[in-house]
């Protein structure tokens, strides 16, 4: 392990011990400098946290970040932890999984402002409906299932390429293609992969679109992968939503097509 000197002098410098000092020597105040600095980097970082401010002062700081380093460093310099910081501020952090359950009452189409907005929507919902997907069966090796792509790409329309997970409230930082929309994908509630293991009249809706839900990749994930995944939506006076294998729960927030889908289960 290299010494302090070996580092000092790599650096091109010689270190020198208190006996060496001269008579008239004046000591570097690096402390009042630390002070000076660390009063501008706390008003860089609290305009920065006011940009990022969600509401009432709630802010999302991914971890292992520069700036979740910066405020770590400071908090440690000033004796206290980060959380405690941002209260002293202010603001209060809140984590990933506040984010994925919003609490925002369900957007439904009678939640609409205007009737040429409802209007507008419920025309949608008519060619969504004209362009049901039918199971198509293409035999090569094993028998695939091909999606309607047109189905697919008529539900992200309808809802503005937005997840409904999401709803309206930011907070996961959007995919933005090309063209400026949204990235989203259409999860089936029920896979279609599942087609031979359902009672016929089910089997006819897999592939409709109400057994589909428009959402963000990161949602898309959550609800196949989180503790088993999610299997079924259920349907209340209060919401829909997402129901995982062990219980879990996730609204879907913009809701305007999945009202009264069949494949919906009402809570016994």
């Amino acid at each position: 392990m290299r010494s302090v000197s070996d580092i000092v002098q790599s650096w091109g410098f010689e270190r020198i011990y208190l006996s060496d000092l001269p008579e008239d020597y004046s000591p570097y105040d690096w402390q009042a400098e630390l002070t000076d600095t660390t009063f501008m980097i706390e008003e860089k970082l609290q305009a920065l946290l006011d940009e990022m401010s969600i509401e009432d002062g709630k802010v999302y700081i991914e971890s292992q970040t520069p700036f979740y380093n910066q405020l770590f460093i400071l908090a440690i310099r000033k004796g206290t932890t980060m959380n405690s910081l941002l209260l002293e501020w202010g603001f209060k952090r809140i984590y990933r999984e506040d984010l994925e359950a919003p609490d925002q009452p369900e957007k439904s189409l009678e939640a609409l402002p205007t009737d040429q907005a409802k209007i507008e929507i419920l025309e949608q919902l008519k060619q969504i409906m004209k362009i049901e997907g039918s199971l198509k069966r293409t035999k090569i090796v094993s028998e695939k299932i091909e999606r309607s792509q047109t189905l697919s790409k008529a539900l992200k329309k309808l809802y503005d390429y937005r997840c409904q997970i999401c709803g309206d409230k930011e907070g996961i930082p959007q995919i933005l293609k090309a063209d400026g929309t949204p990235y989203v994908e259409v999860h089936h509630i029920i896979p279609v992969s599942e087609a031979d293991h359902v009672q016929d009249d089910a089997q006819k809706i897999l592939d409709s679109y109400h057994n589909t839900v428009v959402v963000c990749p990161h949602h898309h994930t959550y609800i196949h992968f989180h503790r088993g995944g999610f299997e079924k939506v259920v349907e209340t006076n209060e919401e829909t939503a997402f129901i995982g294998k062990k219980g879990d729960r996730i609204p879907i927030l913009l809701n305007y097509h999945i009202t009264g889908n069949p494949l919906a289960k009402k809570p016994q």
